[in-house]
């Protein structure tokens, strides 16, 4: 009986502590039942990092999450977009470069260069307090084969543009909150990222959250890089997958999937299955209208039904 009430007066002294703790944070309001274990303040948000049972996770806000890895298998990535981006590498033949945009908590990232050891990364990210996080809360660190640039995406593609830089695989997976930023959703956008592809290069795009949104999107992608095919991840945004020039027939892909089917085990990551479930049905309205430096209300449209 001493036992049980000692341990109801714990459970409860907790619980007040707890409700305490959060009761002038209406931020982390929604995170009650986990650990907030930092605060990063930045120019453009604030960056939480949370602490689960299992899981250590990067937020914006009060829902949802932007980046988690597991606490026991760091290799592991957790998001299934994450690992549908992985198994984009196999639409190209040999990557030897990739441009990203976006590092978040840099797991895609070390997945690339744990899987291909001579694979040059630059990533491109626009806040130095998310790189801050990603070092000092994720563990992520920089490989010798890896460039972290600390700039706007769009300015670093510009000017790679300019200088003729050229990369078989652009990651997009860049967002300010639960949305894409504007001048990273247009078609100009998108003609600049593939003139930086090489001749076999690919787009991998993680980006809309539904809505009349994703109608845009899909048209504007059809502007510029005609048929692409896309994966429709758990619980996110859609991964878009656009090639600058046509895609590996079926028996080529099916070829480059079997060969990389041992590495990708290794990181729990099943590229054959993610190959195997991308889609080219045109299940948006082809009347939207392009999205475009001079229109492009990413926010506005994924409110639409």
């Amino acid at each position: 009986m001493k036992i049980r009430i000692t341990l109801y007066i714990i459970l409860l002294t907790a619980g007040l502590f707890a409700q305490f703790s959060f009761a002038n944070e209406d931020e982390t309001a929604t995170w009650q039942k986990d650990q907030l274990v930092h605060i990063e303040r930045s120019a453009y948000r604030d960056i939480y990092v949370i602490d689960k049972p299992f899981t250590r996770c990067l937020a914006f806000s009060r829902l949802g999450h932007e980046s988690c890895r597991y606490k026991l298998r760091q290799d592991y990535l957790y998001f299934d977009y994450a690992k549908a981006v992985l198994s984009g590498v196999a639409l190209t033949e040999m990557p030897g470069s990739v441009l990203m945009i976006g590092l978040g908590g840099g797991s895609i990232a070390s997945a690339l260069a744990r899987l291909f050891p001579n694979l040059k990364i630059v990533i491109v990210e626009l806040d130095q307090a998310m790189y801050k996080v990603a070092r000092s809360h994720f563990d992520f660190e920089a490989t010798a084969n890896m460039e972290v640039v600390v700039s706007d995406g769009r300015h670093y593609v510009k000017r790679a543009e300019m200088v003729g830089k050229k990369f078989d695989i652009v990651i997009l997976d860049a967002f300010g909150d639960k949305h894409t930023p504007p001048h990273l959703a247009t078609r100009e956008f998108f003609e600049e990222v593939k003139s930086l592809l090489t001749d076999d290069g690919v787009f991998l795009a993680h980006a809309d959250l539904g809505g009349a949104l994703r109608n845009n999107w899909s048209v504007t992608a059809e502007a510029v890089f005609g048929e692409f095919k896309y994966y429709d991840p758990r619980g996110s945004a859609r991964l878009y997958m656009l090639k600058k020039n046509s895609f590996p027939s079926d028996e080529v892909l099916r070829q480059r999937v079997q060969k990389y089917v041992p590495k990708f085990q290794a990181l729990h990551v099943s590229i054959d299955d993610y190959i195997g479930a991308l889609r080219s049905e045109k299940t948006w309205n082809p009347g939207a209208k392009i999205l475009t430096d001079q229109y492009s209300p990413t926010e506005q449209l994924s409110k639409v039904k």
